[in-house]
């Protein structure tokens, strides 16, 4: 089964689980355990994102703003499925009473749960990031498991070291190169025109951690030319089958810090 199939089967597996709890006129209380569910997996759907945001540091503000804001709105989202299926019930049922709250809510939940959890899993933790996290750098020619080191992104101090892994660095150091200039480097045009022109890269790799260094130059910067970032981007998205996740990530961020509504359509819940 293809990508966008399983994501259409974990959708509707996860918004049928609100409008079964009311059908069966569970008690209202499920409706917390269903936010949860939700919630849970939204912070799935956004796995790379997370790791980005443990790597800056700002995780603990995600986790207040999921609390705070995007649990409320699931709640209220699960309320109206959970009161659609409720008026279906009175199909079957008479009478608007609700079963006490009791393990078998618990037992309700927990395959929906499963399923969607599974499938958001293996789209996103681990299929879903490009391996080539911006602190992986391969160091030699062995075999992976011993040739990978975790260790800081590399600093640039001038456009030359810049210009000579563009034009001769390897496949390895132009993957991580985007990360570094978005991250660090302080002219933020320059740095767009690097990630810009590694888009242009033959190797996929280079290509999607480009699109994720447009990201980050938007969130240490705040600053990119949309007309010149927007279709590179697109044409990613497009084009991107194994690292689609990835790429998705970079244009949530990119929105995000920018306030643009980049292939919106991807982001409608």
């Amino acid at each position: 089964m293809g990508k966008d199939r399983l994501r259409i089967v974990a959708a509707v597996v996860l918004l049928a689980a609100p409008i079964v709890a009311g059908y069966q006129r569970r008690s209202p209380l499920i409706l917390l355990i269903l936010g949860v569910v939700f919630l849970l997996n939204h912070v799935i759907s956004k796995w790379f994102a997370w790791r980005v945001a443990v790597t800056d540091g700002s995780v603990k503000q995600k986790i207040v703003v999921s609390i705070i804001f995007t649990y409320p709105v699931f709640c209220v989202l699960v309320t109206i499925l959970f009161f659609i299926g409720f008026a279906l019930s009175f199909v079957s049922y008479s009478g608007v009473s609700f079963s006490a709250f009791s393990g078998g809510d618990l037992y309700l939940v927990a395959p929906f749960l499963f399923i969607t959890s599974a499938i958001g899993i293996y789209l996103n933790v681990f299929d879903g990031p490009v391996e080539d996290s911006a602190s992986i750098q391969r160091v030699d020619n062995k075999s992976d498991a011993e040739s990978r080191i975790y260790q800081p992104l590399p600093f640039y101090e001038s456009k030359e070291e810049i210009e000579q892994v563009v034009s001769r660095g390897s496949t390895e150091e132009k993957a991580v190169l985007s990360f570094a200039v978005g991250q660090n480097f302080p002219d933020w045009k320059y740095a767009q025109d690097v990630c810009l022109r590694l888009a242009e890269d033959e190797a996929q790799v280079v290509r999607v951690n480009a699109c994720m260094g447009l990201a980050y130059i938007a969130r240490t910067k705040g600053r990119l030319e949309k007309h010149r970032v927007k279709p590179v981007l697109l044409r990613e998205l497009r084009q991107s089958d194994r690292f689609r996740g990835s790429v998705l990530d970079a244009i949530e961020m990119v929105n995000f810090y920018m306030n643009w509504r980049i292939a919106s359509k991807h982001f409608k819940k």
